[in-house]
């Protein structure tokens, strides 16, 4: 259908409160702005005068009008509604799926009047593509084509004209073989990444960890220092991404390498990190002094079996909200708060027997108790006493990481196919080297 025009005041064109006094004069005007057959869902006057003289009403609709309501929308647009009909209107499709274009015309006694009209203007179609594939939210891409004009866009037409992008995407294609599609783009892109999988007892994808050329350079020139965490909730499969990180001589995070994994397993862990260790080689491996990670001991087992010789420091907001929920669970004082403060931040030995003497006589038996056991017999390094004994360049904690998922968490959710959430990887990588070698 043409465009419509909003002004009364045009002589052509369809627009919102345009007069009719037959039907006849809207089957002109219609066949004059549409360049396709036009499907009528109507409510006849008939029944309605009928209506009106049973209530003994005079004034009746003009039989010229032929319809009290009729809405109009492209027959030939959208997929054939299946439903319980008799096949007495086989063209019939419904403008809630791929049409762009509903008019809708209401009588009143002598004329009938177009009251409402829905356009999703062609001309926009592209660019909304676009920003549903940037991962714009659909209410922010309504509130946009109708400052364009595109007026009485609803939430289904968007969700629709998604649904029908995606299928084209796919191509026919399986979820898998996407994925299989989107491992070969990427290693035809960069010959040089690494793509591992490996899969459980029952057949299942059990982790898929990717390296790319530039992930690898970073480990091997600024490995020295890593930093491990998980992100939830970005890829239809529900699958955690371990994502592995270094710091380059500018402070910049830098992604290593990530992984998809089924579990969080120890032995999951595990076999992804001999993944990155054998990706890396034996040499980079062995420069790698520390690792900073939460206090996740299935990571620490999973490290400590393929990274003997690393140190492992706790980031330390995770130990600081770890105090404080537990201060707060046994109901200590302030005095006990600001003791476990001082003792994170205590890099003198004697000083640090001195602070937990004090935590002791402050504290209640349960809870020294449990300070004791988690704390002081934790070979975790999660005091500055210990942390200085290896190197973590000022990466006492995980914000570095932190942030990185932030960014994440932007650009990937919980619908997109695994292949999807790979590709928007691999663009966000891609973004940081941009913002690394051309700085603003």
């Amino acid at each position: 259908m043409d465009d419509m025009e909003e002004e009364p005041e045009k002589k052509c064109g369809l627009y919102v409160g345009q007069r009719f006094t037959a039907w006849k004069d809207a089957e002109v005007a219609l066949d004059n702005n549409c360049e396709s057959r036009l499907f009528q869902c109507p409510l006849r006057l008939h029944n309605e005068n009928v209506k009106l003289q049973s209530r003994q009403e005079t004034e009746l609709y003009s039989e010229d009008l032929e319809y009290k309501n009729i809405v109009l929308t492209c027959a030939s647009a959208g997929p054939k509604r299946i439903n319980r009909g008799k096949g007495e209107r086989p063209i019939q499709a419904t403008w809630k799926i791929d049409c762009p274009v509903k008019v809708q015309l209401i009588a009143t006694k002598n004329y009938l009047q177009i009251e409402k009209r829905k356009k999703l203007m062609h001309e926009n179609t592209a660019s909304t593509a676009k920003t549903f594939t940037a991962g714009v939210k659909p209410c922010v891409v309504r509130s946009t084509l109708r400052s364009l004009g595109c007026d009485r866009i609803q939430a289904r037409d968007l969700s629709n004209l998604r649904a029908k992008w995606k299928r084209e995407k796919m191509g026919g294609k399986t979820p898998e073989q996407k994925l299989a599609e989107t491992i070969q783009q990427l290693l035809q892109a960069d010959s040089q990444a690494c793509v591992h999988t490996g899969k459980g007892e029952d057949g299942d994808l059990e982790f898929l960890f990717v390296q790319t050329s530039a992930m690898r350079a970073v480990v091997e020139k600024f490995g020295t220092v890593m930093l491990l965490d998980h992100t939830y909730k970005i890829n239809k499969a529900g699958m955690p991404v371990t994502v592995f990180m270094c710091m380059d001589g500018n402070g910049n995070g830098r992604a290593a390498g990530y992984a998809f994994i089924a579990n969080e397993k120890s032995v999951t862990i595990q076999k992804v990190l001999q993944c990155f260790v054998s990706v890396i080689g034996d040499k980079v491996a062995s420069a790698i002094q520390t690792v900073v990670i939460d206090k996740d001991y299935s990571e620490v087992k999973g490290i400590r079996n393929v990274l003997p010789n690393v140190h492992i420091q706790l980031c330390d907001f995770h130990v600081k909200r770890t105090f404080d929920a537990r201060v707060k669970k046994f109901k200590e004082t302030e005095k006990v708060s600001s003791l476990l403060t001082q003792l994170r931040f205590c890099g003198d030995e004697k000083e640090f027997d001195q602070l937990t003497a004090q935590l002791e006589s402050e504290s209640s038996e349960l809870f020294f108790q449990y300070f004791k056991e988690s704390w002081m017999l934790c070979s975790l390094a999660w005091s500055f006493r210990d942390k200085k004994k290896s190197a973590n360049l000022g990466n006492n904690t995980n914000n570095r990481l932190e942030n990185h998922k932030s960014k994440i968490k932007v650009m990937l959710g919980p619908n997109l196919e695994l292949f999807e959430a790979l590709e928007k990887l691999i663009e966000l990588v891609l973004n940081k080297e941009d913002d690394v070698f051309f700085p603003m």
